[in-house]
């Protein structure tokens, strides 16, 4: 070993001269950038896993320190996934500290049995995430489900319908397929909304094909249950936070930033 330091030594001193010497630290700079950059993608690197033989989980944010843990499920109506707001969600997530879960799950045609799979599907992934939370150093005491339009309904569902321990909800313009599903567990509800929805009605109607209560309604149901809820309205605004207009990034950010501190 010492052969080899007394080698690499003499390298470093036969590559240093004073002709050489701007290249040297130009040399020293480009190595540093390099060990840097393998730190940043090796921290960032996301891992992507299978939890059934179809739909996959793709983690973020794990480290060797225990943290809380965001999964993240997509909207879409339960024809398809949508991952934008989701994918801006999860960023924030892991900037503050947790480690981001994003959730697959099964689409088809809109039916009550195309949500009622993707919210079993979000079920499984649940289990799967606190079976396997030591691999990833995620603490399952605090684990908070996150979800956009019919991500919404998956998270909510996984909650209340299946009365799964989770320690929040963050319902983005989502609902519930049964509003006495509230009835079933104590989760904290952080419900975002717009007041001009035609996709999924704030109070109740239908949605993707059935009947559902949106936030306006949950927030209301839960505060009768004495369960911790709370609910941002952004006024004049569509489904989904549109249009994309100039502050439509402020909304998404805001919106997800003021859920972290409610759950505090």
């Amino acid at each position: 070993m010492n052969k080899i330091k007394a080698k690499l030594y003499l390298w470093w001193v036969g590559f240093i001269n004073p002709i050489d010497f701007d290249l040297k630290v130009i040399f020293a700079l480009i190595i540093g950038l390099i060990i840097l950059l393998c730190g940043y993608f090796a921290s960032a690197q996301t891992i992507t896993k299978y939890y059934d033989n179809s739909n996959k989980i793709r983690i973020d944010g794990s480290t060797n320190e225990l943290k809380p843990c965001f999964v993240f499920f997509p909207g879409g109506g339960f024809m398809t996934q949508n991952w934008s707001i989701c994918n801006s969600w999860s960023s924030l997530a892991v900037n503050q500290g947790y480690v981001s879960c994003k959730v697959g799950y099964s689409v088809s045609f809109p039916s009550l049995s195309s949500a009622e799979k993707g919210i079993n599907d979000g079920v499984n992934a649940v289990k799967w995430i606190k079976i396997h939370a030591n691999e990833y150093h995620i603490d399952t005491n605090r684990i908070y489900l996150a979800g956009t339009s019919a991500g919404g309904f998956v998270a909510l569902g996984i909650a209340y319908e299946h009365k799964i321990k989770v320690a929040g909800v963050l319902n983005g313009w989502g609902g519930v397929l049964n509003l006495t599903y509230l009835y079933n567990n104590n989760v904290p509800v952080y419900n975002v909304s717009t007041d001009i929805d035609k996709t999924v009605p704030i109070d109740c109607g239908k949605a993707f094909g059935v009947s559902c209560c949106g936030s306006q309604s949950i927030n209301a149901q839960l505060i009768l249950l004495e369960v911790k809820t709370d609910w941002l309205v952004w006024e004049g605004y569509k489904h989904g936070l549109l249009p994309a207009d100039a502050e439509y990034n402020f909304r998404v950010t805001t919106s997800f930033l003021n859920a972290l501190t409610f759950f505090k």
